[in-house]
């Protein structure tokens, strides 16, 4: 849907009959909708295994337990919604509070209080030109670090936007493959990035994401963990995931050297440390939805009213493999205190995940996060506005996006507990 116009976006999500609003409404009915509010009750249950190098943390709390409480957050704050934002990807905040959104070729700066924005960089391949714009992070001291997957070069500017100096990488395994979420993080002299390096086949062979430290005194790349990502299968028009609830890469980096990872199925998760050999695998005890009718294009959906777009994924979903059960995580982040935090696959995931990206009528109004500390015991609860995204966190606010009713998106916060 990114890649249509805006007016063909707006068409297709405003023609959806309100018999898809009722369904939704239904299902939020039976699960029991965030509705304001802190749930709360007793503490941590579970058990922590260690050996020379490892650690394995099993929280084992149920998941519609009272603890930990669930706190819900209703409001989205919009903070830039003007005109120059096309496909904003990334939210960094800055040291003076601003945020710095990264949209294709070039960044945005936005002051929040004025909500007006400059601009850094500009389309092309010299100083401080972008191809494309796959990660930005603040370095230590008064600069700002932005890497140009297409060029494979960074590139340090001020926070004003003068460009200060650029060095191209040589990433190990590097290719121009399919977009998937680039992640850069800065530790002392050390890029740390989160890529997909392999090409999409359709032999069977999984992809892999891999994360990797580049330090730039030595120039040179050290691969620190490989993470097995989609399976592809070739539907009539288009390559996608063969399996729909498979393992896929999840993968997040922090600002003090410390990563995180997983695949997705199992409610599983690894934490690491760029400079500490210890691995520390933490695991939630926890049911797996059914599939169900989740291999099946929606009830209340036509045959024309996503168009070209509708037919496209009909052949993808019946071209897909669908096992008994979801996978049991969807997504993880890293906020600024090094918690992680987890978006769970509970009962409002009625839908094939296509249809449930395409159509925000289809999700529930909240997707719950629970976050844990950097032991990986779980410690917290949030419900975050579906249409919300999560990008960067600053002192109890994270900083991301929120789908606006023609399916664009602006640059938005949310506050939330830190407890």
């Amino acid at each position: 849907m990114a890649d249509l116009n805006r007016p063909y976006r707006m068409r297709a999500l405003r023609q959806l009959p309100s018999v898809c609003t009722v369904m939704t409404a239904m299902a939020l009915a039976c699960r029991g909708a965030p509705s304001g509010g802190v749930r709360g009750g007793a503490g941590w249950i579970g058990s922590v295994d260690s050996t020379a190098d490892s650690v394995v943390v099993w929280t084992t709390n149920p998941y519609d337990s009272d603890w930990p409480p669930l706190n819900i957050v209703d409001s989205v704050h919009v903070l830039f919604d003007g005109d120059e934002l096309i496909s904003p990807s990334w939210v960094v905040v800055s040291p003076t509070g601003e945020l710095v959104v990264a949209d294709r070729r070039y960044l945005l700066v936005v002051d929040t209080v004025s909500r007006t924005a400059r601009t850094i960089g500009r389309p092309g391949k010299g100083p401080g030109e972008y191809s494309m714009i796959h990660g930005v992070a603040a370095w230590p001291g008064d600069s700002l670090l932005v890497f140009d997957g297409y060029q494979l070069r960074l590139t340090w500017h001020t926070w004003d936007g003068a460009v200060i100096r650029t060095q191209r990488l040589s990433p190990t395994g590097w290719k121009r493959a399919l977009g998937r979420r680039t992640e850069l993080r800065v530790f002392h002299n050390t890029a740390v990035l989160a890529w997909r390096p392999t090409l999409v086949r359709t032999d069977g062979t999984p992809d892999t994401v891999a994360l990797e430290a580049y330090d730039l005194t030595a120039d040179t790349g050290t691969v620190v963990a490989e993470i097995e990502d989609i399976t592809w299968v070739r539907a009539p028009t288009i390559t996608g995931p063969r399996y729909p609830f498979g393992p896929r890469a999840l993968y997040t980096v922090g600002r003090a050297g410390r990563f995180a990872y997983a695949e997705g199925v199992e409610y599983c998760f690894t934490l690491r440390h760029l400079v500490a050999a210890t691995v520390r695998r933490a695991c939630r005890g926890w049911t797996p939805q059914p599939v169900g009718t989740a291999n099946k294009p929606p009830a209340c959906l036509s045959d024309d009213e996503l168009g070209d777009l509708g037919a496209t994924l009909r052949g993808l979903v019946g071209a897909q493999e669908y096992g008994r059960t979801m996978h049991s995580i969807e997504e993880i982040r890293l906020d600024d205190e090094e918690r992680l935090w987890v978006r769970v696959v509970d009962s409002t995931y009625t839908h094939h995940p296509f249809y449930r990206a395409q159509l925000p009528r289809l999700r529930p109004s909240h997707y719950t996060w629970e976050i844990f500390d950097r032991s990986g015991r779980l410690t917290a609860k949030v419900a975050l506005p579906s249409r919300f995204t999560p990008l960067d966190f600053h002192q109890g606010r994270a900083y991301g996006t929120v789908e606006r009713d023609d399916g664009t998106r602006a640059v938005a916060s949310v506050r939330y507990s830190r407890r």
